[in-house]
């Protein structure tokens, strides 16, 4: 995980990132990766390649109750999952929400945001996100993904051993006398 000074990169009430309120049950993706505008100006706030983005996802003037769901852009089907809830309409509410980002396809560097106003279609809210961090891509230890030897246990009297051949190839032993 690699945090970032909180930057903004949407904030519909502007036009930053995307133009204009989130319109109830239709989805729209949001670059994440590579340069971007951002608040400050066009910069790179998460590199390409990043596996996952971490943000602060805000919901402002809503004139419906309802929820926002944040997922990757390369998701299929209708979203399933609230990442902000919206109790009372006109209510500004927060979250922090982490979220996959693709890496590969015509999808990449893309989140998917979308606004549901208990599936009554025409309300709107506007949406604030700011990336406070992001997960690099991640190249696994083969070490860590083998799998486990058993552990052997033997008996001599009144000592008891403990060994196995680790994932290095290493023989190792622990002996107990009682």
């Amino acid at each position: 995980f690699v945090a970032v000074t909180p930057t903004r990169v949407l904030d519909t009430r502007s036009n930053l990132g995307l133009t204009g309120a989130f319109v109830s049950m239709v989805s729209r993706d949001l670059m994440v990766t590579g340069s971007i505008t951002t608040a400050d100006g066009v910069q790179t706030v998460v590199p390409p390649g990043a596996s996952g983005v971490v943000l602060n996802l805000t919901a402002v003037r809503s004139n419906a109750t309802g929820y926002v769901s944040v997922r990757p852009a390369d998701a299929t089907g209708t979203p399933t999952t609230s990442n902000l809830n919206i109790a009372v309409a006109d209510q500004t509410v927060a979250n922090s929400v982490t979220v996959k980002v693709p890496t590969i396809g015509a999808d990449t560097g893309k989140i998917e945001l979308t606004y549901n106003a208990q599936s009554v279609p025409a309300k709107t809210t506007d949406l604030v996100v700011d990336i406070v961090g992001y997960y690099g891509t991640h190249h696994h230890d083969e070490r860590y993904l083998k799998l486990a030897q058993p552990i052997v246990i033997s008996q001599s009297g009144l000592d008891w051993t403990a060994y196995n051949t680790g994932p290095t190839g290493l023989d190792r032993r622990v002996t107990r006398t009682f």
